[in-house]
């Protein structure tokens, strides 16, 4: 048991960290951005926003990859894992040149409709130079999912700290130093995700000696992680679909409630990197405990996920119940704002528990390759869940009812998907093994 316990943490922690990176891009980017005024500074959060919705799209990238690797890794076939890697990248390279082809053409388009006048050319400006990082991009996330499955999530930690460096190194040269503008951030970003790249390429490498100038396309099987892909596409879709749905009420309640919504869910955005991490320990380990068809170590890594994500969530909803005040200060000076803040992060803390157990679960379903269940599931679910989002908007509530609507989601989650668990474990996973 502890050993298993020790396997998770020493996947968990720095996939925690690898999680956390990212997000300093745009912290960095927005200092050192920041310098050229608030024009410029509004052009990037718009280019950011933008960018986000990629990421979050294309994450199925990682997820797929980490299942497929990590069951050829537990069937002991590694050179099976380098070549689904091999072809995950294929994959994730040619959905990246489509995608930065679509976002160079409609720059100008996408500036105009999410920015005003003054801020469209600096904002057209980063989203035309950053459809260059798009593919390296989406190999990258391809990379780090095969890590994953290789159980090897410091690597992915130790080059995202890596390019996270050499974002903020080349952005601040770029603008501060040869006076590039938003331009200069933006090349920044297709330097590290091209370092990025690089450095995962060579961390699996250091796996299975790969060859990686002797691509071998396996046209049937890129069309089986295409049809994979595709289906937790539509999973993450769905899930995207709540919170735009969600952002969407919470602006036709007008300023107020809008703000308090942005600083609850940043603040609830950085708890749910410490469940995430959990979750991708629980990929790893039962992609590849059902890839060498231990059933019942993989109902053994699902109970111990759920263990420590239930313990990990209560100490989160202590965390933000103790800091509910001080922590909706930081954003705002205005009191009315403070107060629905403080007073949905009480809804939030409250959220905590049933947001555990269903990133963990996710995971676990992730790990054994359910991707068709799950994607039905979170159609089923985002039925349920928009007729009480459509009672506050209809009721004009304020913004700690929209995190009573997303903890409704959440324990619809929680239900469907320990049905589906539970059903698994009495059947010793024969469907997916």
């Amino acid at each position: 048991m502890r050993d298993l316990d020790r396997q998770i943490f020493r996947l968990a922690v720095p996939a925690f960290g690898a999680l956390v990176a990212p997000a300093l891009f745009m912290v960095t980017d927005a200092v050192i951005v920041g310098t050229l005024g608030p024009d410029q500074l509004a052009a990037l959060g718009v280019g950011a926003t933008v960018i986000g919705t990629v990421i979050a799209l294309s994450i199925f990238f990682a997820y797929g990859t980490t299942a497929s690797v990590g069951r050829l890794v537990g069937a002991k076939k590694l050179d099976e894992a380098f070549r689904e890697t091999q072809n995950s990248v294929i994959f994730a390279a040619g959905i990246g040149v489509v995608v930065a082809i679509i976002l160079a053409a409609s720059a100008n388009q996408l500036a105009a409709a999410l920015s005003p006048s003054e801020v469209t050319k600096p904002a057209a400006t980063y989203l035309l130079i950053c459809a260059a990082a798009i593919p390296f991009l989406l190999v990258s996330m391809a990379l780090t999912g095969a890590l994953r499955g290789f159980q090897d999530t410091k690597a992915t930690l130790i080059v995202s700290v890596l390019a996270v460096i050499v974002n903020t190194g080349v952005c601040a040269v770029a603008v501060l130093v040869l006076n590039w503008g938003i331009a200069g951030s933006a090349w920044s970003t297709v330097v590290a995700e091209v370092v990025a790249v690089i450095g995962y390429a060579l961390a699996i490498n250091r796996h299975v000696k790969g060859n990686w100038h002797k691509w071998r396309p396996q046209l049937a099987q890129i069309k089986n992680f295409a049809q994979a892909s595709s289906l937790l596409l539509w999973r993450t879709a769905m899930l995207r679909v709540v919170l735009i749905a969600v952002l969407l009420v919470a602006s036709a309640l007008g300023t107020t409630s809008l703000a308090a919504y942005h600083a609850t869910f940043a603040i609830y955005g950085v708890a749910v990197f410490a469940l995430d991490a959990l979750a991708i320990a629980a990929q790893a380990l039962v992609a590849k405990s059902l890839g060498s068809r231990q059933a019942a170590e993989a109902t053994l890594i699902n109970q111990r996920i759920t263990l420590w994500s239930v313990l990990l969530g209560l100490a989160l909803a202590l965390i933000l119940l103790a800091t509910a005040t001080p922590l909706s200060e930081l954003f705002t000076d205005a009191p009315i704002v403070q107060s629905q803040t403080a007073a949905a992060l009480l809804v939030v803390a409250a959220l905590m528990p049933p947001a555990s157990l269903a990133f963990a679960w996710d995971g676990v379903l992730i790990g054994a390759s359910d991707f068709k269940f799950l994607a039905w599931v979170q159609t089923g679910v985002l039925i349920a869940f928009l007729p009480v989002l459509w009672w506050v908007y209809q009721t004009q509530q304020d913004v700690s009812w929209l995190w009573v609507t997303i903890g409704w989601w959440l324990v619809l989650r929680c239900i469907s998907l320990w049905l589906r668990l539970n059903f698994l474990t009495k059947t010793n996973w024969r469907l997916l093994v």
